[in-house]
């Protein structure tokens, strides 16, 4: 009875092993590449001592399965190394920086760029918008997230109005966009409200729900003709279009050795390891209607004597104001507009 029994598992686990074997077993061999990572905020001023609204990630192509950071994220501050979120509370002051943030999984990594100062009071948010500004969906069929894009004072609570079409929600925290639509509805103008406990900035949003599906039209990017360095992780470049929701993106030639894309929002993002000659890339936006196409003329450069570096961020927002290199390096920033005529400065 004890031979048999032994026999019964060792060819349980010959099973085993032989299912394993046939699935891949994990090995790097038949993992897929994480692409296009991003973070819900790219750039974002903190608080000191306030707690943040968790800054997930997004990517397309193979499951992440570790996140890492460079340099290390202010203290207070920490990303999770299984899900990418940043959490925490900032305890102590710190100048605008960019931090290079890493996905990996056995197959490869892809890199994303983001930017954070903390500061000892709250400011305002500075800009607004969503990655879908006018888009038409489908009744009954779930749409992808449409996620906003902020700079500025972290914004901790959005509202939207009119409400939105049946079916769709706006997540209160995070500005997220998330459901399936129920009914046709005709073009309506949506607002869009983020705000914190200083100020508040606006986007609108056009969204139409049809009974069927229609090509997407109108295909864009923001930088149509970037410059990148390398070594250096880029500022996502994100896509503009109208018309049917795209539900897939794809490019031809393939992103330059470092530079990936999300196929399911079609931001461009990572790091670039090689120079080249400015390339033309197509990037071609489909659903099951039609598709349409915009044009990416890269460039990749290596780095030049001096750079570009980040300064920290107003505590007011101001236009047409004085900006006076001071001996020290910094700049005194004074008087100027902004919701009326502002008399103060700061550094």
């Amino acid at each position: 009875m004890l031979m048999q029994s032994a026999r019964c598992l060792a060819g349980l686990l010959m099973l085993l092993a032989l299912l394993s074997a046939g699935c891949g077993g994990g090995s790097s061999g038949t993992a897929v590449r994480p692409a296009g990572l991003t973070l819900r905020d790219a750039s974002v001023v903190y608080t000191e001592g306030q707690q943040v609204i968790a800054n997930m990630p997004s990517s397309s192509g193979g499951i992440i399965t570790r996140y890492s950071v460079s340099p290390p994220l202010p203290a207070g501050l920490s990303l999770n190394p299984q899900t990418g979120a940043i959490i925490g509370a900032p305890t102590t002051l710190s100048h605008a920086t960019v931090y290079t943030v890493t996905g990996s999984n056995a197959a490869g990594i892809t890199i994303a760029r983001l930017e954070i100062e903390v500061k000892a009071t709250a400011i305002a948010p500075d800009t607004l918008s969503y990655l879908d500004s006018s888009i038409i969906y489908v009744t009954n069929t779930a749409i992808t997230p449409n996620t906003p894009i902020a700079s500025g004072g972290e914004i901790t609570q959005y509202t939207v109005s009119p409400a939105l079409t049946a079916g769709l929600v706006l997540d209160p925290q995070t500005g997220i966009i998330t459901g399936t639509p129920t009914t046709v509805t005709p073009p309506a103008v949506h607002t869009v409200t983020g705000s914190n406990s200083v100020d508040s900035v606006d986007a609108q949003l056009t969204i139409e729900v049809q009974a069927q599906v229609l090509p997407p039209t109108g295909l864009s990017y923001t930088d149509p003709v970037p410059v990148y360095t390398v070594g250096m992780p880029i500022v996502y470049n994100d896509p503009e279009y109208s018309g049917g929701e795209i539900t897939e993106f794809s490019v031809s030639p393939t992103l330059p050795a470092g530079l990936s894309m999300d196929a399911l929002t079609g931001v461009i993002s990572g790091m670039p390891t090689t120079a080249q000659a400015q390339t033309i890339f197509m990037v071609t936006g489909s659903n099951s209607a039609g598709s349409v196409t915009a044009q990416v003329a890269i460039t990749l450069a290596t780095a030049a004597l001096g750079e570009w570096l980040p300064a920290d961020a107003m505590n007011a927002k101001r236009v047409r104001h004085t900006a006076t290199l001071l001996p020290d390096g910094r700049v005194l920033v004074a008087a100027g507009f902004g919701n009326k005529v502002l008399s103060s400065a700061e550094l």
